[in-house]
């Protein structure tokens, strides 16, 4: 195990074996320093100040009991590892000192200062990986707590809109990602539906994500006017992002009554109109850069699509077509369109449920655990993460 060095406090009061102990352990060629302090409350500063790996005590002070000693220290310096020095018939303390917490203890007398350097050696070794593992579980409960806060950014249940059915999928490569989808109600009594990657995947990307959650929602009460609301998150968000990070995203309007789509695409990958046919109606492709790219600009609108019983529409963000096989081979767009043209008679839900069972097919890597409202955990991570929205026109 390669070490930079330990840093030891040797805590005696007994000032000829703290020299013995100060110049033996200063040769250990894993010690880089040796301190020795010869009182309670110079050891109690020393700590205060940090930079201890480990303290050697030995807690025989005059005036005090030795577990008084050992657990002052213990409880105000919980994370140090402490290595107990006592005497012979002091063997019962220093048993009671580590079921209450010391690393180990050696009775003075009966151990060589070559075991007094493997008892330390290895007290530090369980220390650090103990640490180590802490820091993984604080990790790793982080991301649970970030994961719970994310899925409710995501929404729920679908819209109720006559005449359309909706269905939408998040399946994400990491405890948290980029990819988002959402459905937001407009003041004109319309539905807008949004999907959205930011750059990457992780807890940055999700973080972008929670900012446009934020945004759009917002946005969504003023106007129903999605190219207006395109602009203005650009705007909000644009300045906020670091210079290599972006958004792509497309948003759909469906106005129910008068049968028509309307759209509008910040730089994102395209989306795809199929009538009751299998022929393509219309492909919904990226209308202006992808947001935080670019200040002041306006996104202008794709064509409008009149849609009818039996069409079927597909946005997605692009871990749906780079869905990789291992071997260099990507899903790609054409067994995608292909797909939704073998599928297209069924339901929203059979749709959007039965891509991504061809992704799996397709990469084995990509398998996710159960859907929580719409949104999977990863079990086994695929290469990124995939979002899927399938409306039906009933």
């Amino acid at each position: 195990m390669e070490q930079e060095g330990f840093r030891i406090l040797v805590v005696e009061e007994d000032e000829a074996h703290a020299a013995w102990l100060r110049g033996f352990l200063g040769k250990d060629e894993l010690t880089r320093d040796v301190t020795c302090e010869r009182s309670i409350e110079d050891a109690e500063a020393r700590l205060g100040d940090g930079g201890v790996d480990l303290v050697v005590l030995d807690p025989g002070f005059e005036g005090c009991g030795g577990m008084d000693v050992f657990r002052r220290l213990r409880s105000r310096h919980p994370g140090t590892p402490i290595v107990i020095l006592t005497g012979n018939g002091e063997e019962e303390d220093a048993a009671a000192a580590v079921a209450e917490g010391a690393e180990d203890y050696l009775i003075k007398g009966e151990n060589t200062g070559h075991q007094l350097s493997r008892t330390i050696k290895h007290t530090l070794e369980r220390a650090q990986r103990r640490r180590a593992d802490e820091s993984l579980q604080l990790t790793a409960q982080q991301l649970r707590i970030a994961r719970e806060i994310q899925f409710n950014l995501y929404p729920i249940v679908p819209p109720m809109v006559d005449g359309f059915e909706v269905a939408g999928r998040c399946f994400l490569a990491e405890e948290v990602g980029g990819d988002y989808f959402d459905y937001l109600e407009l003041p004109d009594g319309n539905w807008a539906i949004v999907v959205a990657d930011a750059a990457g995947h992780g807890l940055g990307p999700a973080l972008m994500m929670a900012q446009l959650n934020a945004c759009l929602n917002t946005l969504a009460l003023t106007t129903s006017d999605i190219g207006e609301i395109l602009e203005k998150a650009n705007a909000v968000l644009g300045p906020r992002m670091p210079g290599n990070r972006f958004i792509t995203m497309m948003m759909l309007k469906i106005d129910a009554k008068a049968g028509v789509l309307r759209y509008g695409s910040a730089g994102h990958c395209p989306g795809y109109v199929m009538d009751g046919f299998g022929e393509m109606k219309a492909v919904l492709s990226s209308t202006q850069v992808p947001l935080g790219v670019s200040r002041g600009v306006k996104f202008p609108m794709g064509e409008a699509v009149k849609v009818e019983s039996g069409d079927v529409v597909l946005m997605m963000t692009d871990g749906v077509f780079e869905a990789s096989d291992g071997r260099g081979q990507l899903l790609g767009m054409e067994r995608v369109v292909e797909y939704l043209r073998e599928s297209r008679s069924g339901s929203a839900d059979e749709i959007a449920d039965g891509l991504y069972e061809r992704i799996e097919a397709f990469s084995p890597d990509s398998t996710v655990g159960g859907l929580q409202n719409d949104v999977a955990t990863v079990e086994d991570a695929g290469s990124d993460d995939v979002t899927m929205v399938v409306v039906k026109v009933l």
